[in-house]
């Protein structure tokens, strides 16, 4: 093992005595740098429907040699699963596809669906290992949307301050798992004093216990306003913003606490919530504008 610089040359044992055989030569120690890991496609959050292939391509490299390079996801916030790129090269540039039909399928035990639904998240990273050190990208998702894209007027079928409330929510939410994603990666580099960390954590801690009560006052109005339990999304979009809540309750409690890897899960599931709240509520437009706006149910009026 090498621990400091030195010298060495080839020599051979003659009547007792070495002779060098070589010139000598100089033993530098340079830095070990650690890997560089980026997604160069799509290289953003993603939309796609349920029986998508979405392709994500890696590249990765290390001044020495590679150890392993692998895309892990998850899907609504559930465990994170891997999938091997490669491994024993100084660089890699692999592509791989996050099949949305063959996860949704993964996923049927859970929902009983064979199908990823509008609103549900798939989070994926890189991450690239050396022998000593390993390095991970941002936090990318790709989100569910329905097959057909439907633009509304702005102002078609009214409620447009119910959702622009509720998509401030959502939002709210993505913004708070991503800052948690990059405190994680900044605790793993040491790239800030361990008070300047749990003083963010704290931070995080509030907004999120503050989104949770914005989140179950918006369920409570609606639950209060609208008929409920006519209509199905209207149902949906009351139910898919509790589950929400609840789900930033222990998210809240992680980030006060400082254990952000397990804060991580409940963002991921509180965001899914908010998105499927979002999905029922565009559901409910289209509905009300494709009837002639007045035309209506008496509960999508309402809500």
């Amino acid at each position: 093992e090498v621990e400091k610089p030195g010298t060495y040359y080839i020599a051979a044992t003659v009547a007792g005595e070495q002779v060098a055989l070589s010139d000598e030569y100089a033993i530098e120690i340079v830095p070990d740098e650690k890997p560089v890991v980026q997604i160069e496609r799509p290289g953003r959050d993603w939309r796609a429907t349920n029986i998508e292939e979405v392709p994500v391509r890696v590249r990765a490299q290390d001044d020495f040699r590679l150890q392993s390079v692998e895309l892990r996801y998850s899907v609504n916030g559930g465990e994170w699963r891997s999938l091997p790129l490669d491994r024993g090269v100084k660089e890699i540039r692999a592509q791989t596809l996050l099949e949305l039909e063959k996860l949704g399928e993964q996923e049927k035990k859970k929902s009983g669906s064979p199908l990823l639904a509008p609103g549900d998240l798939v989070s994926y990273y890189a991450v690239a290992k050396d022998h000593k050190r390993s390095v991970q990208t941002d936090l990318f998702m790709v989100q569910v949307q329905p097959f057909e894209r439907r633009f509304l007027q702005q102002n078609a079928g009214g409620g447009g301050g119910m959702a622009d409330e509720q998509g401030a929510i959502s939002e709210r939410q993505k913004e708070i798992l991503l800052a948690t994603w990059n405190l994680q990666r900044s605790d793993a580099n040491n790239r800030q004093s361990r008070e300047q960390l749990e003083a963010n954590a704290k931070m995080l801690s509030d907004m999120q216990a503050t989104l949770a009560q914005q989140a179950r006052t918006l369920a409570t109005r609606t639950r209060a306003r609208a008929q409920v339990d006519a209509d199905e999304r209207i149902k949906q979009f009351v139910e898919s913003l509790e589950r929400a809540a609840v789900a930033m309750d222990p998210a809240a409690r992680h980030l006060s606490a400082f254990e952000l890897e397990k804060a991580v899960p409940s963002e991921q599931q509180a965001l899914q919530q908010l998105l499927r709240a979002e999905a029922a509520f565009r559901e409910v437009q289209v509905s009300m504008q494709s009837e002639g706006g007045g035309q209506g149910s008496q509960a999508a009026r309402d809500f």
